[in-house]
């Protein structure tokens, strides 16, 4: 099939298991390196679960350092992150407003804050701890003493921010293959060095099995078929402890809205495959991934990863299709999850508190 369409046996590994993997069914190029792309979203998946309980809730805290005279905060305005990957665009106006409530108009301190921390698109801590020190200047809270990271940070709470349970984060993240989340959530596991410890020492991936450079697939990202479906087994494992299914952390093709909506969306195989794709037209050649699990009416779920390069992303999509076909047809047939209905949430949301304040009048200090 593969030379019939002109395309190198060799560009392409294959690897399918029943769930437990204690029965190999298809291998091709199993323990080659290839370009996973987004599939590396299913690795920090696994590591934040591992760190997470499902219904685990990001806290950030916004404290004040000192008491507010005049408009001045007269000491530090502090963040104590819990690593919220979430915290974005659609927040940040409403933590202006609630600095602004308390009377906050400039800082005479820094911007301090502790923990990981991401803010919008920028997974990296320093960076991120920048962009929102410019964002609250361009709103019109002057900070005098610039922004920094540090150990700890004191002071009266002024504002407590929630975001969304891990659970949700992840379905939502890895339906619609959101990179800055998963670059984020990247950074508050560990980064990607915490990504290459978990398939080292959970795993036993060896340093020739992985290239892990990030959270989200972005960049340069490389694992065997063999070792995709590794961490297939591991996250579906991991999701059980934490009392979730599969298909609440990967979404079900032709039922969730997500990368694969459109994917298996005939009655026979509707609602029997739950996948993660992984794009990136314009690196290697042409990339084009596909990881998850089949059902199957004779072997029960089986794992599988299809990691293509090297060529047309949307010809490979139609053969990784094709291929998965062959394998669960061979199996016995699919047979449908319970699940018929989209279960992915809507975009992040917040729950933000406001607690303190620190605030006096020029009266009271007895100016």
């Amino acid at each position: 099939t593969l030379r019939r369409q002109s395309l190198l046996p060799s560009d392409q590994g294959l690897y399918v298991a029943t769930l437990d993997g204690s029965a190999p069914l298809v291998a091709h190029n199993a323990d080659r390196l290839y370009n996973v792309a987004s599939l590396t979203k299913l690795v920090t998946t696994a590591v934040a679960l591992d760190q997470f309980p499902a219904d685990h809730r990001f806290r950030t805290e916004i404290v004040a350092g000192g008491l507010v005279v005049d408009g001045v905060l007269e000491g530090d305005l502090g963040v104590r992150s819990g690593g919220d990957p979430t915290l974005g665009s659609k927040t940040f106006p409403d933590i202006v407003s609630a600095l602004k409530s308390q009377g906050i108009e400039r800082v005479a301190g820094s911007l301090v804050v502790s923990g990981p921390f991401t803010f919008r698109s920028f997974d990296e801590t320093p960076e991120a701890i920048a962009r929102f020190g410019s964002a609250l200047e361009r709103a019109g809270i002057e900070i005098g003493g610039g922004a920094r990271a540090a150990e700890q940070v004191d002071g009266v709470v002024l504002i407590r921010i929630e975001s969304d349970r891990v659970g949700e984060i992840i379905q939502r993240m890895n339906a619609h293959s959101v990179n800055w989340i998963a670059d984020n959530l990247g950074t508050t596991v560990g980064g990607a060095a915490a990504l290459r410890a978990f398939l080292r020492d959970r795993l036993a991936l060896g340093p020739s099995e992985m290239v892990i450079t990030n959270g989200s697939g972005l960049d340069d990202n490389r694992l065997t078929a063999r070792g995709m479906v590794a961490v297939v087994q591991a996250l579906v494992n991991l999701a059980r402890e934490r009392g979730l299914a599969e298909h609440d952390v990967i979404p079900i093709a032709g039922v969730d809205s997500s990368t694969v909506r459109t994917r298996f969306q005939d009655e026979e195989f509707r609602g029997s495959v739950v996948a993660k794709t992984g794009t990136q037209a314009n690196v290697d050649g042409g990339v084009a991934t596909l990881a998850g699990i089949a059902h199957t009416k004779e072997r029960g779920a089986v794992a599988f990863a299809i990691l293509n390069s090297h060529g047309d992303v949307h010809s490979y999509r139609k053969w990784e299709d094709a291929v998965l076909r062959s394998v669960v047809e061979a199996s016995g047939g699919p047979t449908a999850l319970s699940r018929a209905q989209n279960a992915v949430s809507p975009s992040p949301s917040h729950t933000i508190r406001h607690l303190g304040r620190a605030s006096v009048t020029t009266e009271e200090v007895g100016e």
